[in-house]
């Protein structure tokens, strides 16, 4: 199963299944984004870190749109589990939202915040 395809949403379909799971399912987007956070946690741990967290640096860079926040709460979980994480911010961290939410508090929800650095332009 190593090489097995993994079938992958277009953006639309992905904006039409965000539609679905909070106006028709009614699960907020924070509950959709902590859910992906610690899917790509556990696949990081399972997969980059050899199953144990503990005391590894990992580094997370950030956009400023779901994914970013996805990543931002894997941060957090791989954090709970001793990692020590790291997270660049394409953006500063004033100006991130995803679909009304404010995804630095993902990363500062329960105490596990990282260290956050936002991307500076070459004239900075």
């Amino acid at each position: 199963m190593a090489n097995a395809a993994v079938s992958a949403l277009t953006p639309d379909q992905t904006s039409q299944v965000d539609r679905i799971m909070s106006g028709e399912l009614g699960i907020e987007t924070r509950q959709l984004m902590e859910l992906a956070g610690q899917a790509v946690a556990v696949w990081a741990r399972a997969q980059l870190l050899g199953g144990d967290a503990r005391g590894k640096r990992v580094l997370v860079l950030a956009g400023s749109g779901g994914n970013g926040g996805d990543g931002m709460v894997a941060a957090r979980r791989l954090h709970a589990w001793g990692a020590r994480p790291a997270i660049w911010l394409s953006h500063e961290a004033s100006g991130l939202h995803v679909r009304g939410h404010h995804p630095v508090a993902a990363v500062a929800a329960n105490n596990h915040a990282a260290p956050m650095a936002a991307a500076r332009s070459a004239g900075s």
